[in-house]
């Protein structure tokens, strides 16, 4: 529910108080009132209230405040809350003194009503703050901090009840929507730590609270190492709460964590942290609170947010579970403190935001027959949930599905139906995009989400979507309907999740979580295994229904002529009514005339379509021409613009006319209007080329004024108007990638011909046809189109920036060689214009392709270029990308502190712009810098939370070098099992994606875990395998890890010439490429110096190379590393320390 407010300032002045209030409808009142108490009844209050004194306050308060016009003011928006379906909010601004009021026991004693338990009403302390409003609402899922403190030398408090209520609050919530970590016994250290490992949005402290008369100070109580209390003051909390910037809410479950003193309201815990804490809400005790009440309001509080109530709404839920519960005045002891404008946390989502649904088709009133048909279908449905109904045009194939669809409704089954079309629903991404919606409109917002995290990142993650596809057919008993699926039959999309299906659920249609009718004139070979006969005409007894229920009686010898000619297609038979069957019926020699004439047709279609127009109207031909033009039903609307100019009037009463007629047909739930497929082609092919482009481009710009880009394109296109239609895709592309329409736009785009647009318009369309290639993850055809537009192009901030995004787009594919060329192409041509933002792009690109690349000095350079220009751009984000490069190349030079820093920095940037795909990046750098501390819990947790984050924004090739990375950690824990279940899934990922280098680091990941199982020929396989990508490819820091891998195996087997040769190859690669990845010589120079160490012919040698590792572990902080090389050098390399050599 949304609240409207009305703002009550109230300041006091000698004896009085003044009070000013504020609403948008209901205007502006002053008034004032005395003191209804003594201030010194307030400490008497603290320790506890009757239920005849709180209704005696209560009232006190409320005769007190609502007077005169206070009163009318508060009444009228009252009643203009309820009028416009709000709740209402009273928004307290309040001074110091009338601060101390338990204003949250106003009492309307005529109406026997505490204001604070009115579900429709809510009371907030809002002071006065020079700072904007902070954001109040966050993406799921909730990261809830409970710090739980019983100190030793207090009170026992009962925490265990306390955790219970909270987790059994919480059970009603979806485990994806929430995540919650505990801190028991916390110092402010703990505390200060707990921040810095994870990011949260609730801090919720059970414990300890008082305030302090002699200092005017509220605290709360923490936990000493040595276990026993000590006190926090509000200024201490707020800092590190201040330091926490994704924290939106803070409750404090401590007895008088609300008090103030007299001159300062900010004293009190709850306020002090809405100023200082930069937090949008507080909740927190104003008197002492028992164990039994704060569990009740627990419960209620996190029970009512689980179900996505406000903040408002969830604390009343808190009161009104102690007011049931307790029978106590407590109720009121809870404040809520708001920064935000509003109390709504969990981020609701607009309906009109998700996409229209369409309607079951109507099942004609005179259906006959078909009855041993849909009992085949409903069988197929039954024994293996697909029904698949093939057969031409005009055969029935809609009307039994929509009989079924009906069926399965009436059931109680949830049914969806989507009808494929040439224009606006013409990839499978619409559906995909509309059963989302379906899920989020029933609670179930996670694949909706994954849709809008994709767009942020601009990619797309199919297994993700099939899962999540296949998760929310599993959360209701669904009907899914696709009619004409020829269209799409080859989408990618559509291929995937019936091909997926057919692969999970092989000879177990019966498991399949859903059931499906899908209507086709053919069936794609992926689906072959469960399609049934074609669906022919009606047999010649339902013909005869068919027309009698008309009222139409042929003799037995007339209708097997009839039917010998239209074979019980009941379209055919429907036109044949219009043609003048129907009107022949009381006139035998012209019934005789007709049936003889269609005898002696070859082509009965058109022979039948063109009786039925003979028989119309001029207007009615001129509407049926205009909605030919129609791919799709659409509504009156749309047919009354595009008539415009054709001399029609009485448009909505023709339409009913040929409604009646069943010429055209109609959506009795929507009211939109169409034609069968078999009149609308055949329409539309008769127009002539002038109306056809007349009619067009009206409709285009009906679309184009509804916002349906794609369709409105379409239209313009048919129109031959090319230049309208690819800009009004132009402008609108950012939208329509946004909403779902992605793959449409790139339909629409890959239309048209360099001979269609002009130079600037064809290399814009080629932009933006690569940048919908590259987001639907065909990164080839994205290159082949950016270098179309290269080539056409001669503008320079144009060609700077097709080179930029060329570049982005090969290094996406992992050809680093050529997008190093392209990017130093961007900064050759883009110095002498100025283009700094784009160069800084470019820096930024080459200094990621150099990191994988493996030249780290050069990665730096371009790193620090990158983040000067974006420094001096005022470019926070990008100056954070380059300190994010800068950061991980300092980790793989061996800097791994300073690398930790500078990706510390650049996730706190990436965090507060919500860029969760560059948050995610951060986290697995991060990983990465841990991983090789040897810090493998830590490393643990900064993968998992990458690898979350991956997932949800659809990112595929970084969850695959995330399962790379997590193999990798369980190859050093020995768990070899684990470790190669993590790289199958990471193998299966790159392999789809033609992820080059992604594919020869699981190679190489695959042959260490096979060859630490002793599983040499495999291992050597593996090797093999990778050698060939990364020398096609030039990845010159695994060409080296590969033969270095090689050598260590040949160790292994006891062959030391293949071992040697691997080394040579390895020490080759690493010196003649200059590569300086500190990593890989860390590992290089222990293998061989440990090789080298077992000939007494090298031992020298060999102990060079280990000093030159014990280098590199020292440099990179591995300490484990370090000191199992001090050891092995030890007793084996002291004699000879006089002999160390050159060896690199």
């Amino acid at each position: 529910m949304s609240f409207y407010n009305l703002d009550l300032a109230i300041e006091s002045v000698g004896n009085e108080f003044l009070v000013n209030t504020y609403s948008p409808e209901c205007g502006p009142a002053r008034g004032r009132f005395t003191l209804p108490f003594h201030a010194d009844e307030l400490v008497e209050w603290s320790r506890g209230i009757s239920e005849t004194l709180a209704r005696q306050i209560g009232a006190a308060l409320y005769s007190a405040l609502f007077q005169n016009d206070i009163l009318y003011v508060y009444q009228d928006c009252l009643r203009h809350a309820a009028h416009n379906q709000l709740d209402l909010r009273l928004r307290l601004n309040l001074d110091p003194l009338a601060n101390r009021f338990p204003w949250e026991l106003l009492y309307n004693k005529p109406a026997r009503q505490f204001l604070a338990l009115d579900s429709h009403l809510s009371i907030v302390r809002q002071p006065t703050i020079p700072e904007p409003l902070a954001p109040l609402r966050v993406n799921l899922p909730l990261r809830l901090l409970v710090v739980a403190a019983q100190p030793s030398d207090a009170d026992l408090l009962d925490i265990a009840s306390e955790r219970a209520a909270l987790t059994q609050a919480l059970q009603t919530l979806p485990r994806e929507h929430i995540r919650v970590e505990w801190l028991e016994q916390p110092s402010l250290e703990t505390l200060r730590q707990a921040f810095l490992a994870s990011d949260f949005h609730i801090l919720h402290f059970i414990g300890h609270g008082r305030f302090r008369a002699e200092t005017g100070e509220s605290q709360l109580q923490m936990v000493n190492p040595s276990g026993t209390g000590r006190w926090v003051s509000a200024e201490q909390l707020a800092q590190f709460v201040r330091a926490e910037r994704t924290l939106r809410v803070v409750l404090l479950n401590a007895c008088e964590s609300a008090r103030g003193n007299l001159e300062n309201p900010f004293s009190s815990l709850a306020a002090e942290l809405i100023k200082y804490g930069d937090v949008s809400a507080a909740i927190a005790m104003q008197y002492p609170i028992s164990n039994a009440a704060s569990i009740c309001f627990t419960r209620g509080f996190y029970e009512a947010l689980a179900r996505g109530e406000s903040l408002d709404a969830s604390v009343t839920q808190g009161r009104l579970a102690i007011d049931a519960e307790i029978s106590h005045f407590e109720w009121a002891t809870p404040s809520l403190y708001l920064h935000a404008a509003d109390g709504e946390l969990i981020e609701r989502f607009d309906d009109a935001e998700l996409p229209r649904l369409e309607p079951i088709p109507d099942v004609p009133e005179r259906f006959v027959g078909r009855a041993q048909t849909l009992e085949k279908y409903r069988d197929a449905l039954a024994t293996r949930n697909f029904a698949i109904i093939q057969g031409m045009a005009g055969v029935g194939k809609t009307t039994l599905g929509a009989v079924l669809a009906r069926e399965h409704q009436a059931q109680g089954r949830s049914v969806y139906w989507i009808s494929f079309d040439p224009a606006s629903k013409n990839n499978g991404e619409v559906f995909v995009w509309e059963f989302a919606g379906l899920l989020q409109r029933r609670g179930k917002p996670e694949l909706w989400e994954l849709l809008k995290q994709e767009t942020v990142a601009a990619t797309r993650n199919p297994m993700a979507r099939f899962n999540l596809l296949l998760t929310g057919f599993q959360d209701g008993e669904y009907t899914l309907c696709f009619d004409d699926l020829h269209f799409v039959q080859e989408d990618p999309v559509i291929r995937q999740l019936f091909g997926g299906m057919q692969k999970q659920f092989q000879g177990r249609g019966r498991d399949i979580p859903a059931k499906f009718i899908v209507m086709t004139r053919d069936v794609p070979a992926y689906m072959q295994y469960l399609s049934e006969d074609l669906l022919e005409g009606l047999n010649i007894d339902d013909t005869r229904a068919l027309l009698q229920a008309e009222g139409i009686r042929l003799s037995d010898e007339q209708l097997t002529r009839l039917y010998a000619k239209v074979q019980g297609n009941p379209q055919f038979l429907r036109l044949a009514l219009l043609a003048g069957l129907a009107r022949h019926v009381d006139h035998p020699a012209a019934l005789a005339r007709f049936i003889e004439d269609l005898e002696a047709q070859r082509n009965v279609r058109d022979y039948l379509l063109n009786g039925m127009y003979a028989h119309l109207n001029a207007d009615e031909m001129r509407i049926l021409n205009v909605v030919c033009v129609f791919n799709s039903f659409v509504t009156l609307r749309a047919v009354q613009e595009t008539a415009v100019g054709e001399a029609v009037s009485d448009i909505a009463l023709h339409l009913e006319d040929l409604i009646r007629a069943s010429v055209v047909l109609e959506k009795k739930e929507t009211g939109d209007i169409g034609l069968h497929a078999l009149v609308r082609d055949w329409g539309y092919r008769a127009l002539d080329e002038d109306l056809k482009r007349r009619l067009n481009q009206r409709a285009g710009a009906h679309f184009e004024a509804e916002r349906d880009y794609v369709t409105a394109a379409h239209h313009y296109s048919r129109a031959l108007e090319f230049t309208r239609a690819a800009r009004v895709l132009l402008e609108n592309a950012d939208d329509l990638m946004s909403h779902g329409q992605l793959d449409g736009l790139r339909e629409e785009l890959s239309a048209f011909t360099r001979a269609q647009l002009d130079v600037a318009l064809w290399v814009a369309v080629c932009r933006a046809r690569g940048e919908a290639l590259s987001r639907s993850g065909s990164e080839v055809g994205a290159s082949a189109a950016f270098r179309e537009a290269l080539a056409r192009t001669s503008a320079p901030y144009a060609r700077v920036e097709l080179y930029e995004r060329l570049a982005r787009s090969l290094r996406t594919r992992g050809e680093f060689a050529q997008a190093i060329a392209m990017y130093e192409k961007a900064v050759e041509e883009g110095t002498p214009i100025d283009a700094r933002q784009v160069i800084a792009r470019a820096y930024y690109g080459l200094a990621n392709a150099f990191t994988r690349q493996g030249e780290l000095a050069k990665s730096i350079a371009y790193s620090e270029q990158a983040l000067q220009i974006a420094g001096a751009l005022n470019d926070r984000l990008l100056a954070a990308e380059a300190k994010f490069e800068r950061g991980v190349a300092a980790v793989y030079s061996g800097e791994t502190a300073q690398g930790i820093e500078y990706l510390k920095a650049s996730l706190a940037t990436f965090e507060l712009h919500q860029r969760a795909d560059l948050t995610a990046n951060a986290l697995l750098e991060l990983g990465l810098a841990h991983h090789n501390l040897e810090a493998l819990d830590t490393a643990a947790s900064y993968y998992e939370r990458a690898l979350e984050l991956y997932e949800k924004i659809g990112d595929l090739g970084n969850v695959g070098s995330v399962l790379n990375n997590l193999g990798d950690l369980e190859l050093g824990r020995e768990n070899y099992t684990q470790a190669l279940i993590f790289l199958e899934r990471a193998q299966k990922i790159a392999l789809a994606r033609d992820d080059t280098y992604l594919q020869t680091l699981l190679y190489h990941t695959k042959a260490e875990t096979c060859a630490a199982m002793h599983d040499h020929d495999r291992a050597l396989a593996q090797t093999e395998l990778g050698l060939k990508v990364a020398l096609q490819f030039e990845y010159f820091v695994l060409q080296a890890a590969l033969h270095r891998t090689r050598g260590e195996i040949f160790v292994s087997r006891g062959d030391r010439t293949p071992a040697q040769n691997e080394f040579n190859a390895a020490r080759e690669i690493l010196a003649s490429t200059k590569v300086q990845d500190m990593s890989e010589w860390l590992a290089f120079c222990t293998s061989y110096g440990k090789f080298l160490l077992s000939d007494e012919t090298q031992r020298a040698a060999g102990c060079d190379y280990l000093r030159r590792a014990l280098e590199y572990a020292h440099n990179l902080g591995a300490t484990n590393q370090a000191h199992t090389l001090e050891a092995l050098l030890a007793p084996e390399c002291v004699a000879n320390s006089d002999q160390v050599q050159t060896i690199i």
